[in-house]
């Protein structure tokens, strides 16, 4: 503070350049503001990789879909995620594939399987949303909103949806706390390949 702060506030001179530090910060600025070629990825790159906003799977069944610009890769950590973002906001979203569950039809996966799986880390589960939707590829879906108490005590909002393909449901959700327009942009940006 003596040394530095309060003779820049009084003097007209600007602080001597220190060029050893300016490179330093430049290297870490440019080294945090560049994804890694190919773009992040989890599992591998047919599974999934995420690059300047988008995230897209070019393994069957493929799909893609659009996320802020400002996250953090996070590690996966349940059966069939395929990826994990910490998103602005300090929310985390992902993205599934795996069985479609035995007897389970696309209008009953969020409201009554992903909610019981909720209810394994969770208390007070209550589906507020769960309608049938047309993804901008010509896919049927299912948006699903689902509240929450996280360890008793953390609200939940949880935004999914889900499409089934080839055997297989792919599925997108995003955890905020409260309502959260982006979070809901997230999940809304699902496209499936029609090939």
């Amino acid at each position: 503070l003596d040394y530095y702060i309060i003779p820049a506030a009084l003097s007209s001179n600007a602080l001597p350049s220190n060029t050893q530090e300016k490179a330093r910060l430049d290297a870490l600025i440019d080294s945090v503001s560049k994804a890694p070629l190919g773009g992040l990825v989890w599992v591998s790159e047919d599974e999934g990789t995420a690059e300047y906003g988008v995230f897209q799977r070019t393994a069957s069944p493929a799909f893609k879909f659009k996320y802020p610009w400002a996250i953090k890769k996070s590690a996966i950590n349940y059966p069939g995620q395929i990826m994990k973002m910490k998103a602005p906001g300090d929310f985390e979203f992902s993205a599934f594939v795996g069985d479609i569950p035995e007897g389970v039809k696309l209008e009953d996966f969020g409201p009554k399987w992903y909610a019981r799986e909720l209810e394994n880390v969770g208390t007070e589960v209550s589906v507020i949303l769960n309608k049938e939707i047309t993804l901008k590829c010509g896919a049927r879906a299912y948006q699903t909103e689902i509240k929450w108490l996280f360890n008793d005590s953390m609200p939940i909002r949880t935004y999914l949806m889900t499409a089934y393909k080839e055997g297989k449901y792919i599925l997108v959700d995003a955890h905020p706390w409260n309502y959260n327009k982006k979070a809901e942009q997230i999940v809304q940006s699902l496209t499936l390949d029609m090939r």
